[in-house]
């Protein structure tokens, strides 16, 4: 034709006209390797996606040529561009997709530890109506019950004085005697459970107070073979406490930990001043919360090696008249009035333990420095508060 194949045959690529030297026949025939790729045709209308093979040929040492073959892949590239699209898209849908799935996932973490937060205190709420409906019930049984008991004892006592018995009858005049006794202090626990007192607040040592509690038990303590471990720093920072309350506190959690150890056995009585973490049981930010996180308080530990608490027990332990003692040897006040003193005083009990390794109440009070962020309000300093009655230390969990 007397024409370059250029002319006879223009090129584009991505919308670009190709030059005369990227022309696959002349890089075929510079290279002498074989070249293949998709051009725009331009002499059609419209433009046609051309697949291009150049494979050099040669005739003879000075001359040379290419064949050239032509396949018409318009339609096919047009539909593999389709299905580059639908990836694309399918893919931005599965990112959508997969964000909204990871939103909802959050929310419903969320709303999850929300859930998980609100369950406290609305546990904690139904605990105070029990308690509350059982002290209404335990003041009114023990006001009808006290004066019999009284009217009984005094009669016992003056048969005593005056029987002149001896042998089998004075025998069970003293069985009457302790078990009318018994009954009268257990009616006494009921009304000191449903009858709240004043507390007397003030700076308490607590390891003076916790001194106090161990001599009054010591008798008892070394009786039971109970060896007894004591860690309660002098310096410890001050709890803003009603020092007798506290006594009594104390006395029943020993005499609770001892009473666990028949055999004998081994108590352990811990405390230490530190900052609350965020995860801690009573702390939070919300209404119920005892203590915020980062708050100092002071921490007490009293730990016994006695046969522990089953695990189905554990939950119950501060419930009103439950207790883990054989029948007749405990009324199941003692841990809840002491729950009771505890939290009067802004403060957490807790309970951990697990069967044939002991167990642990702590007890976590805020310090004197502490106490001013209003828990107690101003001027909470030797002022009396309305609390909860004085703890039955005779009273096993």
């Amino acid at each position: 034709l007397g024409m370059a194949l250029a002319d006879v045959l223009p090129l584009a690529q991505e919308g670009r006209p190709l030059p005369r030297e990227e022309h696959p026949a002349r890089r075929a025939l510079q290279t002498q390797q074989p070249i293949l790729g998709r051009y725009e045709c331009r002499t059609t209308d419209p433009p046609r996606l051309l697949q291009i093979t150049a494979n050099p040929l040669r005739l003879g040492a000075a001359s040379a040529a290419a064949v050239l073959s032509f396949e018409d892949v318009t339609e096919q590239a047009a539909a593999e561009l389709q299905r580059e699209q639908s990836r694309r898209a399918i893919e931005r849908e599965g990112h959508l997709l997969k964000g909204v799935l990871e939103d909802l996932q959050e929310s419903q973490d969320r709303l999850r530890q929300e859930h998980a937060a609100l369950r406290a205190p609305q546990a904690q709420l139904l605990q105070q109506e029990k308690f509350a409906a059982v002290g209404r019930l335990a003041n009114g049984v023990a006001h009808e019950v006290r004066n019999p008991l009284a009217i009984l004892l005094e009669g016992v006592r003056c048969l005593t004085r005056e029987g002149g018995l001896t042998g089998p009858a004075a025998e069970v005049l003293g069985a009457m005697q302790q078990a009318i006794l018994r009954a009268t202090r257990i009616t006494q626990d009921m009304l000191d459970f449903s009858r709240p007192a004043r507390l007397e607040l003030k700076p308490v040592p607590l390891s003076a107070v916790i001194g106090s509690a161990l001599e009054l038990a010591e008798k008892q303590l070394i009786t039971h073979n109970v060896q007894v471990i004591r860690d309660t720093p002098a310096d410890l920072p001050r709890v803003l406490a009603d020092e007798n309350q506290m006594k009594q506190v104390f006395i029943n959690l020993i005499l609770n930990a001892f009473q666990a150890m028949p055999e004998g056995g081994q108590l352990t009585i811990r405390c230490a001043s530190r900052a609350l973490a965020a995860t801690e049981p009573g702390v939070g930010f919300g209404r119920h919360a005892a203590f915020q996180p980062g708050e100092r308080v002071v921490v007490c530990e009293v730990r016994d090696t006695g046969p522990g608490i089953p695990r189905a027990a554990l939950s119950k332990v501060f419930d009103p008249f439950f207790t883990t003692k054989a029948p007749g040897q405990g009324t199941g006040l003692g841990l809840t009035i002491t729950r009771t003193i505890i939290e009067q005083h802004g403060g957490v009990i807790l309970v951990e333990s697990e069967e044939g390794r002991g167990t642990c109440m702590r007890t976590l009070l805020p310090i004197v420095e502490e106490a001013g962020n209003g828990r107690f309000g101003p001027g909470a300093h030797g002022r009396s508060m309305e609390g909860a009655a004085s703890a039955a230390p005779s009273e096993h969990r």
